[in-house]
């Protein structure tokens, strides 16, 4: 067998076990009118391809604060499948983000050394990435301040990364991660969670804006109005059927571009070359 062929069948292996996540949430969420979207990568499979974009390895799902509370506090309380694994940031010793995620717990789909040792393991295995959107001002000012202390309380987890790829920033932002990675060495991982959390439900005033705080700040800061996650429809996904909002084209749009229908690359995942 090729390279190709094992990676190819490595890669159907595990979207295999992303639509058994995706199948476990949706039936949660249904049962417990917990209304949830699609998001990314995922989003672009279900209204392009309706399935897996070819090359996707794996799968995110996106609430409003409120649901996302209410899937948290039905997920711990429910005896889950012998398949489902649940990461929760807070009570790991190193820190990549701040999401939590499902995990296909029963069979590794990279057994490469570093997917293996780093991040307790999660990137050997199939996973599915909880995002947030929180309140976020209108007025510029407060705008930027409330992204500005997501950053900060980011820069301060890297302090608990295995390693910190500083290639990719700017000088003035390899020297403020130094910054903030040495003064959060004086904080363990469930209190810099802890204080992440705090300050993503922080806002509570009148505003018509979204922020997705489980975003990793190195990503574009997208902002959404929020009627665009208020109404979800069914969508065709491979064999299941998964909900997706309903303002779809818009929030792709914000997302990857007006020409988000087209594939094209976008990023690499760190074992899969991924297009979208």
């Amino acid at each position: 067998m090729s390279d190709n062929q094992k990676k190819d069948n490595k890669l159907t292996k595990t979207q295999n076990y992303l639509l058994d996540l995706l199948s476990f949430v949706h039936d949660l969420c249904i049962e417990n009118d917990i209304k949830y979207s699609l998001d990314c990568g995922t989003l672009i499979g279900a209204v392009r391809e309706n399935g897996f974009i070819t090359w996707d390895d794996d799968a995110d799902i996106i609430f409003k604060r409120l649901e996302y509370k209410k899937f948290l506090k039905v997920l711990k309380n429910t005896e889950l499948p012998d398949y489902v694994g649940v990461y929760y940031p807070e009570e790991k010793e190193y820190f990549f983000d701040f999401d939590v995620r499902l995990y296909y717990k029963k069979d590794r789909v990279r057994d490469d050394e570093d997917s293996i040792k780093l991040y307790d393991g999660i990137y050997s295995f199939a996973t599915l990435d909880l995002f947030v959107l929180d309140n976020i001002p209108e007025n510029n000012i407060k705008n930027r301040l409330f992204v500005l202390k997501q950053q900060l309380v980011f820069g301060l987890a890297m302090s608990k990364r295995h390693d910190i790829k500083f290639k990719k920033y700017t000088v003035f932002e390899r020297i403020a991660i130094c910054f903030l990675s040495f003064i959060g060495r004086f904080y363990n991982i469930t209190t810099l969670c802890k204080l992440h959390n705090e300050c993503s439900i922080a806002y509570t005033g009148k505003t018509n804006l979204l922020y997705c705080t489980s975003w990793s700040p190195e990503y574009p800061g997208y902002q959404f109005n929020s009627r665009l996650f208020d109404e979800y429809v069914l969508a065709d996904f491979e064999n299941l059927k998964l909900y997706i909002t309903k303002s779809y084209d818009e929030v792709l749009k914000i997302e990857y571009g007006d020409d988000y229908m087209i594939p094209k690359r976008t990023h690499d995942h760190e074992n899969y070359s991924s297009k979208l």
